[in-house]
């Protein structure tokens, strides 16, 4: 945190949670004043926007979540903007619904040899579990907040920080227990810096691709959360001097380290930042097939989150969103590093009028047994229907394919008036047998892939129209006696002249209109036989069918 003042007035109500549970969610405290007492608040990180809880009468900062307790803890100097009688900064507990209890000061600092104030000037907090870490600037001090403990509240160690930095928040990453923040020594320049806490280690690990400055006042990345799987979310306090906040994404598991830039919001200083955010995957195809959050989207638990190496995944990949990346080309999830959505290589063309398989590859080095499901919207109403699914077991093997066979409904098959064209396709993937596999709603572990397909339209002798259509709508098939299922898969459409029964787009002529059929060039010397042999019967036989006529005329 550092000196400033709050521009503009948070969010009040909305969706903040007041009822003492934690859940998939970023927390914050912030002031208006270096020394005034704090606001508690829930903070949306994908849309940059808080919601108000409470307020304290303590000036608060540091905070982090201990997931074993379900609760905050937080340091405070200050009450009613005033020191403490005895100048020993605070230790707090606090409810996710703002109910705050004092634990007091840091209980072995005389037998240490610590004067009563040695933390008051900490700003940054972070909990691995049951140990709270606290940074001043420049040392790292580690507190036992484990309540079964002999030790707790007691200063369980203190180093030295090797490196310098100035950030505003650190998060701990559960993937190499290191904790990271983001520097503005130079505020034209930040720098995503670790500390090992082990060591007291400070590394600079450069400046990630896409991340801004601060003001030239030395604004900073004050709030910090960072997943289970190692996403890490920062706020510039003020982006460039804009009187704007701005979100960023930094997957720390790849490098190089890109900063995906999310949700701008009001400018906010003297704030820190606290969650206990999940791990969790999300689709990316339009809303109307509920893909938000807030829309009962499909949103899948990363499996071993901490342990990168175990997955459950569809194709190879998987990371982390906050919510839903809704858009056209169903490409919000592929253009966030690292991009997961590769089980399928774009364009996926799909027939639409009779049965497809699609080969799903699906990586477990997590070795569970599970479910796949998929579903195309055939009729293109912006649904995924139920008559609309196919799905599958996986096994339990580190690499395997499952097929998949769509058929596609009924009034598509017999020619319906749904025009053929864009369209979208979901996969899900499950950990365990899903008897109903639905296209929405949580899953405990998996992954979920949507992709923009198009759907291809019957080739008919003599070439579909130009709205793409069959001219006449073919029969229905049977019950029982649906055509077999046409193998499918990614990449261009064929070129070429197309077997009709393969539902390929025809080549194009240099008239620009489809060219179907076969090439006849060779075959009309033999044409042209058949023709004249044919002209020369037929005079024949109509010579010799007038003359009895003329006798009777006659």
């Amino acid at each position: 945190m550092i000196a400033g003042t709050l521009l503009a007035a948070p969010a009040s109500g909305g969706p903040g949670r007041a009822d003492g549970v934690c859940d998939d969610e970023g927390y914050q405290v912030r002031a208006e004043e270096d020394n005034s007492p704090s606001t508690f608040y829930r903070y949306d990180i994908s849309e940059n926007i808080a919601y108000e809880i409470t307020k304290f009468t303590q000036t608060v900062n540091g905070i982090g979540y201990s997931e074993p307790q379900k609760l905050f803890y937080g340091f405070s100097r200050l009450n009613n903007g005033q020191p403490y009688s005895d100048r020993l900064g605070r230790i707090l507990t606090i409810t996710p619904g703002g109910q705050v209890t004092d634990m007091g000061g840091v209980r072995n600092l005389k037998a240490l040899g610590l004067p009563n104030y040695a933390l008051n000037g900490v700003y940054n907090g972070a909990i691995d579990s049951n140990k709270y870490y606290l940074r001043d600037d420049t040392t790292l001090y580690v507190v036992d907040i484990d309540p079964q403990s002999p030790t707790y509240l007691n200063l369980l160690d203190s180093k030295v920080i090797q490196g310098k930095g100035y950030f505003g928040d650190w998060d701990w990453n559960p993937v190499d227990s290191k904790l990271y923040g983001v520097s503005t020594l130079d505020p034209n320049d930040p720098r995503l810096v670790s500390v090992d806490p082990a060591t007291g280690v400070l590394t600079d690990l450069g400046h990630p691709a896409g991340l801004t400055s601060g003001d030239q006042h030395g604004s900073i990345y004050g709030a910090v959360f960072i997943t289970p799987d190692g996403t890490m979310y920062a706020i510039n306090n003020d982006e460039d001097g804009t009187e704007r906040s701005r979100m960023f994404r930094i997957q720390l598991t790849v490098v190089p380290y890109v900063a995906t830039p999310l949700a701008t919001g009001q400018v906010v200083y003297h704030n820190d930042g606290g969650d206990c955010l999940q791990a969790e995957d999300f689709g990316d195809a339009p809303d109307s097939y509920h893909t938000m959050y807030a829309n009962a989207g499909p949103r899948h638990q990363i499996t071993e989150p901490s342990r990168p190496e175990i997955v459950l995944a569809l194709g190879d990949k998987i990371d982390s969103e906050r919510d839903g990346l809704p858009g056209t080309g169903a490409d919000g999830d592929d253009n966030q590093p690292p991009d997961d959505e590769d089980a399928f290589t774009a364009p996926l063309n799909i027939p639409s009028y009779a049965p497809a398989t699609l080969d799903v590859p699906i990586h477990n080095s997590a070795k569970l047994a599970g479910t796949v499901a998929g579903w195309i919207d055939y009729d293109r109403n912006g649904t995924f229907d139920a008559g609309e699914r196919a799905m599958g077991p996986v096994s339990g093997a580190e690499r395997e394919t499952v097929k998949l066979t769509f058929t596609p409904p009924p009034a598509k098959r017999s020619g319906a008036k749904e025009a053929d064209g864009p369209s979208y396709a979901r996969f899900r993937l499950y950990p365990g047998t899903i008897a109903d596999p639905l296209p929405t709603g949580p899953a405990s572990g998996g992954e979920v892939e949507d992709y923009a397909i198009t759907l291809l339209p019957p080739v008919v002798p003599g070439g579909n129209p130009p709205g793409g259509n069959p001219p006449a709508n073919p029969p229905a098939d049977p019950p029982g006696n649906e055509p077999p299922a046409l193998p499918v898969g990614s990449g261009p459409a064929p070129a070429g002249d197309p077997d009709p029964s393969s539902g390929g787009p025809a080549a194009m002529g240099p008239d620009g209109l489809p060219v179907t059929g076969r090439r006849s060039a060779p075959l009309l010397p033999m044409g042209a036989g058949f023709i004249l042999v044919g002209a020369l019967l037929l005079g024949s036989t109509v010579r010799r069918s007038r003359s009895p006529l003329r006798k009777m005329l006659a």
